[in-house]
């Protein structure tokens, strides 16, 4: 049996991504709901995956330095696509959740425009069990 639990946040960026010779590759902004998901196979002292006011405040963490900036410049590329975005956020959320609770694993970051179309990242490597 698997427990899970997710978080959601907004940010605002700008971005381009130069390979496309449309419209993209100029310079434009998108409004993005970032979320992950976190699992594990026991809960904790309070019957919880991970608190999730902590999950949020670290997606916070995460996201400080992409919220209303050029997504080009953070992430160092002249294509800013938003799978890019979603690993650099699971990347970043990976490491938090090392330092703070090894027992949960994190299963996916996801990132969609407000009205739904999504691109995610996960790592598709053997679970072990937790």
């Amino acid at each position: 049996m698997v427990y899970g639990t997710c978080v959601s946040t907004w940010v605002s960026v700008a971005l381009r991504i130069s390979s496309l010779k449309d419209s993209s590759s100029n310079i434009h902004g998108h409004d993005y709901i970032i979320k992950i998901c976190c699992e594990t196979e026991k809960l904790d002292d309070a019957n919880l995956v991970i608190d999730q006011k902590i999950l949020k405040q670290m997606l916070h963490d995460c996201l400080s330095d992409i919220n209303y900036n050029y997504l080009n410049k953070v992430l160092r590329t002249d294509n800013a696509s938003s799978e890019l975005l979603s690993k650099y956020v699971y990347d970043c959320m990976l490491e938090r959740l090392a330092k703070h609770n090894s027992r949960v694993a994190l299963t996916r970051a996801e990132v969609c425009t407000p009205i739904g179309d999504c691109s995610y990242y996960v790592e598709l490597k053997k679970r072990e069990n937790r």
